[in-house]
């Protein structure tokens, strides 16, 4: 009992985080003092690049450590009990695809990091390409009520 809570609260968390870095990597762009969204009272801080970067990372350190915890957890069911789906290898392939990516944009800001214009570029597109794939994949295997696992008959 206590385990499907954590596991419950565990999905919430990634939920949330996953939430959270939408709205800040959308908001990096930047967006939100543009189309007026950071006029919404109690939305102010949208329209501070620094904020929301930092915000952005706290997400993704969640959005990693949910997926390793996932990563370890389930690689134990996995082959026993149950199996990632088309649905899930696609969505796990594009989130590890974000992550990297996301992970090497932050490693590209450190001061001791000099990429050239084309790595940067690179690194920037790939990251965005690949959160706005997973987002649409995501989306649209929610609706058709596509999980993660199947089980193993």
């Amino acid at each position: 009992m206590l385990d499907d809570r954590f596991n419950t609260a565990i999905k919430r968390l990634y939920m949330a985080a996953l939430v959270v870095s939408i709205f800040t990597g959308v908001g990096n762009m930047p967006m939100y003092g543009r189309y007026f969204v950071a006029d919404i009272p109690g939305f102010g801080w949208a329209d501070d690049f620094f904020i929301l970067l930092y915000v952005h990372y706290l997400s993704g350190a969640v959005l990693l450590m949910v997926s390793a915890y996932f990563l370890i957890i389930y690689s134990r069911r996995i082959g026993r009990v149950a199996r990632l789906s088309n649905a899930g290898t696609a969505r796990a392939a594009l989130l590890g695809l974000v992550l990297i990516s996301g992970v090497l944009a932050a490693v590209k800001n450190l001061p001791s990091v000099n990429l050239s214009m084309i790595g940067l570029m690179a690194i920037v597109f790939t990251h965005l390409g690949a959160a706005m794939a997973f987002i649409l994949v995501s989306i649209s295997l929610r609706i058709l009520k596509r999980r993660w696992l199947r089980k193993i008959p």
